[in-house]
């Protein structure tokens, strides 16, 4: 049962008369103001523990949980990316398949018009040749 303060100054009052005022204030200060029941006993400790030890399992076990549930996470995670990779690569291989056969196209259809234009130079460097030998042979023919 906690102690009044009434009852720690008549206390005081009562050590001062018989110990001295000194020695009571130094006794009264070694005391616990709220009492004995304040303090926590072995069993009270015990209890403790045990609500403590209960708690921590149960936070180990939550604990485990989750860490299953972000296992299963990033291995779900993990799949996804490994499937967008695949899916990368084969967009990227269809890419340059795709280039390739470009390439091809463009290559024939520069190689085609570097020709017509090659046989449009050469016939007409001939025409132009034969015109110059036509005057050439003219001029000669008349004289």
């Amino acid at each position: 049962m906690p102690v009044s303060e009434i009852e720690r100054m008549e206390l005081v009052g009562r050590l001062s008369e018989t110990i001295g005022k000194e020695a009571a204030e130094t006794l009264m200060a070694c005391t616990l103001p709220d009492g004995r029941d304040q303090l926590a006993t072995k069993a009270d400790i015990e209890v403790f523990r045990a609500a403590t030890k209960a708690d921590i399992e149960v936070f180990r076990a939550a604990t485990k949980t989750d860490l299953g549930v972000l296992r299963s996470d990033i291995e779900v995670l993990k799949a996804g990316l490994e499937a967008l990779a695949t899916e990368f690569r084969a967009g990227q291989e269809a890419l340059a398949t795709e280039f390739r056969a470009a390439n091809v196209e463009l290559r024939s259809f520069v190689e085609m018009k570097l020709a017509r234009q090659a046989r449009l130079h050469y016939g007409t460097l001939a025409a132009f040749l034969i015109s110059v030998w036509a005057i050439f042979l003219a001029q000669n023919f008349v004289m």
